[in-house]
């Protein structure tokens, strides 16, 4: 299996260019597994749905600008 070839495949939209959107949802799953890690070994609690919610939404107004500013550049 080529590693690179599906991480490539992961991050990228259909022309090959990097999608930020895939990005940033990569980087929320690391960082919420990375703080529910953390909070474990020192015994304490993270809200991880309110993360969640709060990153998705997050996401979501940044695909909708993203979104306009391509339709306004047409």
């Amino acid at each position: 299996m080529d590693w690179q070839k599906m991480l490539h495949g992961l991050f990228t939209d259909a022309q090959g260019d990097h999608d930020i959107i895939r990005w940033g949802a990569a980087l929320g799953i690391f960082a919420a597994i990375g703080l529910c890690v953390y909070d474990e070994l020192h015994g304490t609690h993270f809200p991880i749905q309110d993360f969640g919610i709060g990153y998705c939404a997050l996401l979501a107004g940044v695909g909708a600008a993203l979104k306009l500013k391509k339709d306004e550049a047409n």
